[in-house]
């Protein structure tokens, strides 16, 4: 099943640690991108909450479909279901980021927003075309 988004082959680490940290390294060696490296180490510093309506998590998390496009340019829209996610505030200590610069994207110099979900169930349907292209 194809979702035409911009995934990219990389070698991936990840050690889960005590009290829910987690150790995370990705290296991309794909010829259709640079190779680019993301390090860092995580973890939840509060309870799980859910994000309050009119918020920016509740922006970011509530999501229920996915709009993309293939490579012609004709759109899809595909279905997502899901419970409310189970929030934690999180912090994070991040070694290596050449992910963005990689693309030309200079980050800001602020910190980054981080949340932290342990698990969470989600079904998915296949994609509908929702455009064609009249060529």
């Amino acid at each position: 099943m194809s979702f035409h988004l911009p995934y990219f082959y990389a070698e991936i680490d990840v050690k889960l640690r005590a009290q829910d940290s987690v150790n995370y390294r990705s290296i991309r060696h794909d010829k259709r991108a640079k190779t680019a490296e993301f390090t860092a180490a995580y973890k939840p510093t509060s309870e799980i909450q859910l994000a309050a309506p009119e918020t920016l998590e509740y922006w970011l998390t509530e999501r229920y479909c996915l709009y993309c496009s293939d490579r012609i340019g004709r759109l899809y829209r595909g279905e997502i279901d899901h419970e409310p996610w189970p929030l934690q505030s999180a912090q994070a200590s991040i070694q290596t980021n050449t992910v963005p610069l990689s693309f030309g994207i200079m980050l800001p110099n602020t910190p980054p927003i981080l949340h932290f979900a342990k698990k969470l169930q989600v079904q998915v349907w296949l994609l509908e075309q929702i455009s064609s292209l009249n060529i």
